[in-house]
């Protein structure tokens, strides 16, 4: 048994008349009041200090108010611009909709590939997930996880997608440990290029790896800690000084990109337990 300590994710849903609102900070808002000519479209909270959506509205009709030029010249642009994206969040607005389930546990006694029932419909979603077990070695094994839209509808609406799915598990929520993922790889079977990245981060633990998504972890060296898919990892980068001891051969500015000549490319460059 294998133990989630989070499965979140969210949905979108087409956005309400109650839904819209925008900021909004006239001169006196105390005895503020919309004009006129805007008042069955919108409303003044001056609690929270926004203008509320009171019925649908159309660019068509924003336009139609506008152009009798009748709206007080101090608020004509502003309340303009409100209008067409309150028009605009009633053609094509969302909400999201957060969903999450607390603890979610994926049973491998009976079979190294999950993908019944038991595992869908995440908290009332089109969400489900699929895990896949496989044997590394006598005692490593390879868990792949995924969580998917079981949806047949093609293409999917908005409505029927799943957003900024994540999970996290923790080895103190279970009785396994993680294990390196390239801790075992043959070097006479990888290309020169493959032989200088392994140099090169040679002192670098990886526990997992991302598809469509990334994998961020804090574990110990013993294997213990947590582990989590991240769609943006944040790393402080450490300040570098490129400066020299003083000499009369090279000068700093020889190793600065400030004036280096050649140009530069990027290069773009499943987790495991015991």
């Amino acid at each position: 048994m294998m133990y989630f300590s989070q499965v979140s994710l969210a949905t979108y849903r087409g956005a309400g008349v109650s839904d819209c609102a925008l900021p909004y900070n006239p001169e006196f808002p105390e005895n503020y009041k919309v004009p006129t000519e805007l008042a069955h479209i919108m409303e003044f909270d001056k609690s929270a200090m926004v203008l509320k959506l009171k019925s649908r509205v159309t660019p068509q009709e924003v336009r139609s108010i506008f152009e009798r030029d009748t709206i007080p010249e101090n608020e004509h642009r502003a309340l303009e611009n409100i209008a067409y994206r309150f028009a605009d969040y009633c053609r094509m607005g969302h909400v999201r909709v957060p969903h999450s389930i607390p603890v979610f546990t994926l049973d491998f006694s009976a079979a190294d590939y999950l993908d019944d029932e038991a595992n869908s419909r995440l908290d009332g979603t089109t969400g489900k997930i699929v895990a896949l077990r496989r044997r590394i070695d006598s005692d490593v094994w390879s868990i792949t996880v995924m969580l998917v839209n079981d949806i047949e509808e093609a293409p999917a609406k908005a409505e029927h997608c799943i957003f900024q799915a994540r999970m996290e598990i923790d080895t103190s929520d279970n009785r396994f440990v993680f294990v390196e993922s390239n801790s075992r790889q043959d070097i006479s079977t990888m290309d020169d290029e493959e032989r200088s990245l392994d140099l090169l981060y040679r002192n670098k633990r990886t526990y997992g790896t991302g598809l469509g998504t990334s994998v961020d972890w804090e574990i110990d060296t013993n294997g213990k800690g947590r582990l989590w898919n991240e769609f943006f990892p944040i790393r402080e980068i450490p300040a570098m000084s490129f400066s020299l001891p003083a000499n009369n051969m090279i000068q700093d500015r020889e190793l600065s990109m400030k004036y280096a000549r050649a140009s530069i490319r990027g290069y773009s460059w499943r987790w495991w337990i015991r």
